[in-house]
C-alpha cells in the first residue's frame, strides 16, 4: 500500500500512527466558522461568527447555537450538515433519558454519549463527522460546565475555549482575560465575545455579510438553555464595533450611549 493509500479508510493507521481521515476532519473545523465558549461569574456563553451564504437568508435559519433540552446549550464549527447531525443524536439522546427518568440529563452523561458516538465514526465504515461541538450548562449548586468534542470524539471539559479559522488568536485572547472570566457577567461577556470575534473577521469578511450568534444558560434564565434575541445581540456587536473605534470621541460617546441603553433594556431572551 503506497502512502497515500493510508487515507482511504479511518479505520486505517498511517506508519507514524495517524488516523488520516480524522486528521482531514479536523483541518475541516480548523478552516470554519470561529466559536467562543466562556463559563463566566452566573453562566456560560456560546458565541458564532458566521458569514452568510445570500443577503436574503432569513434572520433565524441556519443557526449554529441551539438548545439541546431545557438546561443545556450547543455550538458547533465545521460541516454544516455535520455538526446538525450531532445535534439531533444529542437531543434524542436527551429526550429518551426525560422520558424514561423523568428528569432532565445530566450534562456530563450526554457529553459521554456524543463522544462515543462522534468515536464511533472513526472506526471505518462510515467517514469521521467534520465538525467539532461544545455543550455547556449551568446550575446553582455546581455552577457553570463546559464540554468540547472534536472530530475523533475526544473530549474535554474548559474554563474557556475557541475553535475555528483563528482558533491560536481567539485562545490567546482569552487567555488574557481568562482570570476575569469568573467575573464577567451576562452582559459583559457577550460584549467581549463579540469584541473578540469582530477582531479575528479578516478584512475580506468586513464587507461580508455575517452574523455573530449566542446561547446561553445561567442565573439570569435559571439554568434555562437560551439562544439570545438578536437584538441583544445587536447590542453587543455594536459596542465591540465601537471599542475599536474609541480612538473617535464620537465613537466614545456612542459606545457610553450603547452601554446605557442596554443596561436599561428589558428585551426577553428566545426560549429555543
Amino acid at each position: 500500500m503506497t502512502a497515500m493509500g493510508y487515507d482511504q479508510h479511518a479505520g486505517i493507521f498511517s506508519p507514524n500512527g495517524q488516523v488520516l481521515q480524522i486528521e482531514y476532519a479536523q483541518k475541516c473545523v480548523d478552516a470554519s466558522v470561529n466559536v467562543i465558549a466562556i463559563n463566566g461569574n452566573n453562566g456560560v456563553l456560546l458565541t458564532v461568527d458566521r458569514p452568510l451564504s445570500s443577503k436574503a437568508e432569513m434572520k433565524n435559519a441556519n443557526k449554529r447555537v441551539a438548545a439541546v433540552n431545557g438546561s443545556i446549550i450547543f455550538a458547533c464549527s465545521g460541516l454544516f450538515p455535520d455538526g446538525m447531525a450531532i445535534l439531533d443524536y444529542a437531543r434524542g439522546e436527551a429526550l429518551k433519558y426525560r422520558k424514561q427518568y423523568s428528569t432532565e440529563m445530566p450534562i456530563e452523561e450526554l457529553v459521554r454519549s456524543v463522544a462515543e458516538h462522534v468515536h464511533h465514526f472513526t472506526l471505518g465504515g462510515n467517514r469521521p463527522y467534520g465538525a467539532s461541538v461544545v455543550f455547556a450548562s449551568w446550575s446553582e449548586i455546581e455552577g457553570g460546565k463546559l464540554f468540547a468534542v472534536d472530530p475523533s470524539g475526544m473530549c474535554q471539559q474548559y474554563e474557556a475555549w475557541a475553535f475555528g479559522k483563528n482558533r491560536l488568536n481567539m485562545r490567546n485572547d482569552i487567555d488574557r482575560i481568562r482570570k476575569d472570566c469568573r467575573r464577567l457577567r451576562r452582559k459583559r461577556l457577550r460584549k467581549e465575545s463579540a469584541r473578540i470575534l469582530l477582531n479575528m473577521r479578516e478584512a475580506s469578511l468586513k464587507t461580508m455579510q455575517s452574523r455573530i450568534e449566542m446561547a446561553w444558560c445561567g442565573f439570569s434564565t435559571l439554568g434555562k438553555a437560551i439562544v439570545l434575541h438578536n437584538e441583544q445581540v445587536k447590542h453587543a456587536v455594536i459596542w465591540a464595533f465601537l471599542k475599536q473605534e474609541a480612538a473617535c470621541e464620537e465613537g466614545d460617546d456612542r459606545l457610553n450611549e450603547i452601554s446605557s441603553e442596554e443596561e436599561s433594556d428589558g428585551m426577553e431572551e428566545t426560549y429555543v
